[in-house]
């Protein structure tokens, strides 16, 4: 089995001049080929932002494959469930749901340019204020 460690650094700016960077980082194990289990936590209120996750990836015809995630977040036993397709093996795009406070819904679109190294934008539904956009970098070793 295999040992992951993620680091995500993120920018993200919603409509009306909010804006802030981010930092998540992850630790997890693959109990199977294609399935992890992993706990993860931000760099703000660490102890409030820790996470249980599982993440399940099944594979289809032609190198494409579907990325299946939930989450619980400790702090407000928020969930997340995201789907993302994977039509090659670098390139996908996804839908994101939550019980999170003032999160409702992101769309997403995610390339790796290295098996390490991805870019991704995120477009995020905001229950209690205007809409906003994210840009990431994420980095797995």
């Amino acid at each position: 089995m295999i040992l992951f460690v993620g680091l995500d650094v993120t920018y993200f700016d919603v409509d009306g001049g909010d804006n802030d960077t981010g930092l998540v980082g992850e630790v997890g194990y693959f109990v199977d080929t294609n399935w992890m289990v992993s706990v993860s936590a931000a760099d703000e209120d660490f102890s409030d932002s820790l996470a249980l996750n599982t993440k399940y990836i099944a594979t289809l015809s032609n190198g494409r494959f579907v990325n299946v995630e939930v989450s619980y977040l400790n702090f407000d036993n928020d969930f997340t469930a995201a789907a993302d397709y994977f039509w090659t093996a670098q390139s996908s795009v996804g839908l994101s749901l939550s019980t999170e406070e003032g999160i409702n819904g992101t769309i997403r679109a995610q390339h790796f340019f290295t098996p390490a190294v991805s870019l991704r934008l995120e477009y995020v539904s905001l229950e209690d204020s205007d809409d906003g956009f994210l840009l990431g970098l994420t980095g797995r070793f």
